[in-house]
């Protein structure tokens, strides 16, 4: 197993597993009225948070790409970045979701990945001339990156009635701060 392979397999397996708990958080469940809601629907809202906390992998993987220059450490961010998304499908077989299932994962990440992309560089866009960031592109793409995950996460977890004041909003945002901690905090280097 190569080196991008195993920690394709570390982050997804940490991505998974702190999705799962954030879903089953009690105060998370509480604001999404869990227990009133039929399977299918608690379903789909596991299946957001968990494809939510891998935009924000590939998100933090396509900055990385983006920011290296020399052409192997591009190569390599690249790989993980595929070996982390393709490490989460064959998990999914592992673990016995059956194919038809696994399609329509496989679908919803690469619809979700083409809106977080749009989303995140309309988001750094907007935030160009904000005072908060003069000078500190860095901080400007961090936040860019969490912030896109969170609100389209939100959206999708909330079927696009998303409120201003919503109290989920924070609480996934602060779950997504963690996650990104994490990922930010692996040795991602060839």
């Amino acid at each position: 197993m190569s080196t991008s392979s195993k920690l394709a397999k570390s982050l997804v397996l940490d991505i998974s597993q702190s999705g799962f708990e954030f879903w089953q958080d009690s105060e998370f469940r509480k604001l999404v009225s869990f227990d009133s809601l039929s399977q299918t629907e608690q379903d789909r809202i596991f299946n957001e948070v968990v494809v939510t906390g891998l935009g924000l992998l590939v998100l933090y993987l396509d900055g990385a790409v983006a920011e290296i220059t020399l052409t192997k450490h591009q190569v390599y961010f690249d790989q993980l970045q595929k070996d982390s998304l393709k490490f989460f499908i064959s998990y999914l077989e592992e673990i016995g979701i059956p194919k038809k299932f696994v399609k329509i994962w496989q679908k919803l990440i690469d619809m979700r990945l083409e809106e977080y992309r749009e989303d995140y560089q309309l988001a750094l866009g907007e935030s160009s001339n904000w005072k908060e960031f003069k000078g500190d592109l860095k901080m400007r793409k961090t936040w860019a990156q969490i912030e896109t995950v969170t609100i389209d996460g939100l959206s999708h977890i909330r079927r696009g009635k998303v409120k201003k004041d919503d109290p989920l909003w924070k609480m996934l945002r602060f779950w997504l701060l963690g996650l990104y901690k994490k990922i930010s905090s692996q040795k991602l280097k060839p």
